[in-house]
């Protein structure tokens, strides 16, 4: 039985209030919760909150009344998709000489992962248990395909669960290959509009990434540099992002200005002939490169 503490409903109260947003532009309907309502690292207030990507996490989220909250996925070898960050349970798992932290999630059974304890003494948790405590709430998710394995899962099981996709918000990836791959897979068991937008996820650092941490397809965008148009076709997309009917979920850079993302807002919709509401843009950022973004006073200004 978990349940948001008097704190964390005073932190959401208290964000609220700093923003000082019109009534129907409140943030807990635009900001998106990166992995639910987890502990930071290295941030003593928040040690007692859930681990990232665990139910509690999502549930928690869902009592606060956040409108979207974010999780990554994977997909087992026997094609159940679970919640976890990287591609292993290495970093969140109890047991310091377990040889399942090294295994990569594709290469286990979710009877093998569900066996699981994890440091805050949960286990690993099923999308699909998530989207059904999610169900009848506020709060849906933000899906990130992490890898092109679970593109065409996650269709399946959103076909045959169909009950389950009130509780997504939208699904995105940084391959655009895996969105695609999605996308066809639904349309084609379905042969109906997807009820929820797709994502595209792009870079936009201002400090470079090293390349051996970027996931496979990811891609940098700079719309204070090029037109979208520019850069899909630099890229060969124009077409295929037609087809999908993609939004983009671009990354904050201090060279970005709320100005650039209307002009990217308006060209998604040239190219996708749809109205502003169902051009779907993003911005996410990096605490790690710019701290200063994520702040009350920077948020105002978006």
């Amino acid at each position: 039985d978990i349940s948001a503490s008097m704190t964390e409903v005073a932190t959401i109260q208290h964000y609220s209030a700093q923003l000082c947003l019109p009534e129907n532009c409140d943030w807990v309907s635009r900001g998106v919760l990166h992995r639910g309502w987890h502990r930071l690292s290295g941030v003593d207030q928040t040690a007692s909150r859930p681990l990232e990507n665990t139910r509690a996490a999502y549930q928690i989220s869902a009592q606060l009344g956040i409108r979207y909250a974010e999780c990554d996925v994977w997909c087992t070898s026997d094609n159940q998709i679970v919640l976890s960050h990287n591609n292993t349970f290495g970093d969140h798992v109890d047991d310091e000489e377990s040889e399942m932290k090294k295994v990569l999630i594709r290469d286990l059974e979710w009877s093998q992962v569900a066996q699981m304890k994890l440091k805050d003494g949960c286990s690993p948790v099923l999308l699909s248990t998530v989207l059904e405590d999610l169900k009848g709430t506020r709060t849906t998710l933000a899906v990130e395909i992490k890898d092109h394995f679970v593109a065409i899962p996650l269709a399946q099981m959103l076909h045959t669960q169909a009950d389950l996709r009130s509780s997504v918000g939208f699904v995105m990836s940084f391959n655009f290959e895996s969105l695609e791959q999605f996308s066809q897979e639904f349309e084609r068991l379905d042969r109906i509009p997807r009820e929820f937008p797709i994502a595209w996820l792009v870079d936009n650092p201002s400090v470079s990434y090293p390349t051996d941490t970027l996931d496979a397809g990811e891609k940098t965008f700079n719309p204070s540099k090029e037109p979208l148009l520019t850069f899909l076709s630099r890229l060969g997309l124009v077409d295929r992002m037609r087809a999908t009917r993609a939004g983009l979920y671009l990354q904050y850079n201090p060279t970005l200005t709320p100005v650039h993302i209307t002009e990217v807002k308006s060209h998604l919709m040239e190219l996708l002939q749809c109205i502003a509401t169902e051009a779907f843009v993003g911005l996410w950022s990096d605490i790690g490169i710019d701290p200063t973004f994520d702040t009350v006073q920077s948020l105002r200004q978006w």
